[in-house]
């Protein structure tokens, strides 16, 4: 798959509200691989990738999405930096493992 990431400028999400992952490991292995992404605010991380500013998130219409691409060419390399370091910063196993621990946490408090 690295290579395909090598080969890509950026990795996309534009599924419809109540569909697919809310991290798509597309786009998360897209991040690793320097990759920025283009979302549409229906992707779950997608504020996660707006406060980052490793990618550019849209509304999910097809002029939205145009928009957003011109907007990620003109910003693409600092993109592509912040995209790798939000990779390394919320995805790695630490940090993972974090979440999973406060999760059950909060399920085992609600007992």
């Amino acid at each position: 798959m690295a290579a395909v990431y090598r080969d890509a400028h950026a990795t996309v999400c534009c599924f419809e509200a109540g569909y697919g992952k809310s991290a798509p490991n597309s786009v998360v292995e897209g991040l690793a691989a320097g990759r920025p992404a283009l979302l549409t605010d229906t992707c779950g991380i997608a504020d996660l990738v707006a406060d980052w500013q490793a990618g550019v998130v849209t509304q999910r219409s097809a002029e939205a999405l145009a928009q957003g691409v011109d907007d990620l060419r003109r910003g693409y390399a600092a993109a592509s930096a912040q995209a790798r370091r939000l990779a390394e910063e919320e995805f790695n196993s630490r940090r993972a493992l974090e979440r999973y621990a406060r999760l059950y946490r909060q399920l085992a408090a609600q007992r």
